[in-house]
């Protein structure tokens, strides 16, 4: 029997479209969020798992609108989601049917991350008269210490008469501070800066400030530390301790040195003295 003409191409056109039309697909799409706003998260992994938990062979990562997409087989599924900085997450079941597009949003929560707690010290490269006096005053082993709650009424026209009735020294009328005490020899500090306590013996010689310059008067006076001889001294002022005299070398203009010494070094003969350091306001 032969086919009609009309029939055999009714035949020809119905394998043309068979063959031109895939098959339906099952997909499970979605967009994935971090928790709490609108955000979408790209580059996640989303990894197709069975109902169980299972890994399957299916892995895909989300765009730069948080979009994703898994062709799949009919079945149950979870998806196991994965982003560094955000927890993990695996999705409750999703049941897909045969030629069914499963759409969801999902979404994520960002680490926390706890740091450890550290403690950074700060050390000052200058320290604070206070700060220095205080510190030198628990470690003293016979210094002197006065704050101006010590002063009293006492006059302060010249910062050497706060130093008056200190036992130990003496303090002569013109302001002038002499050791009773070790080699009755005193070196001066202010602020922090070794002075002489007046100008050199040389003619217009007055290079190096005086104490006479540095404190005028006692009123801007903070604090005085008083070593009255060598063995008071603390180890951080032994250096500027030193005196040097006689010799031919020039003199320091210290009052109330006593000839003779210890060593001699480089030509100097060098003596051991007290020290008292004066702290005013501007370093307090």
């Amino acid at each position: 029997m032969r086919l009609s003409a009309l029939f055999r191409q009714t035949l020809a056109g119905l394998a043309l479209l068979l063959v031109a039309t895939p098959a339906f697909a099952q997909i499970i799409t979605g967009r994935l969020f971090e928790e709490g706003s609108v955000r979408p998260i790209a580059g996640a992994t989303i990894q197709l798992l069975s109902a169980q938990g299972t890994p399957l062979d299916r892995v895909v990562q989300t765009n730069e609108t948080g979009s994703f997409a898994l062709r799949v087989e009919p079945g149950r599924y979870t998806l196991r989601i994965r982003r560094i900085g955000f927890r993990e997450v695996v999705t409750r079941v999703i049941p897909v049917k045969a030629n069914e597009i499963f759409e969801g949003n999902f979404r994520v929560s960002p680490i926390a991350v706890r740091l450890a707690t550290q403690r950074i010290t700060e050390k000052p490269s200058i320290e604070w008269g206070r700060d220095g006096f205080m510190r030198r005053k628990d470690l003293s082993e016979g210094g002197l210490f006065l704050t101006r709650n010590d002063f009293g009424e006492k006059d302060q026209s010249y910062f050497a008469y706060l130093l008056r009735d200190i036992p130990g020294l003496l303090v002569t009328p013109d302001g002038t501070i002499k050791s009773l005490e070790g080699w009755r020899c005193l070196k001066y500090m202010v602020n922090g800066i070794p002075v002489e306590s007046k100008p050199g013996s040389f003619p217009g010689d007055n290079t190096f400030p005086t104490l006479q310059d540095m404190v005028p008067t006692g009123h801007d006076v903070m604090g005085i530390e008083v070593y009255r001889e060598f063995k008071e001294v603390p180890k951080e002022y032994r250096l500027t301790a030193w005196a040097s005299s006689g010799q031919g070398a020039r003199s320091t203009g210290i009052v109330g040195v006593t000839p003779g010494a210890t060593h001699t070094t480089a030509g100097r003969v060098e003596t051991p003295c007290g020290i008292i350091t004066v702290w005013t306001k501007a370093a307090w």
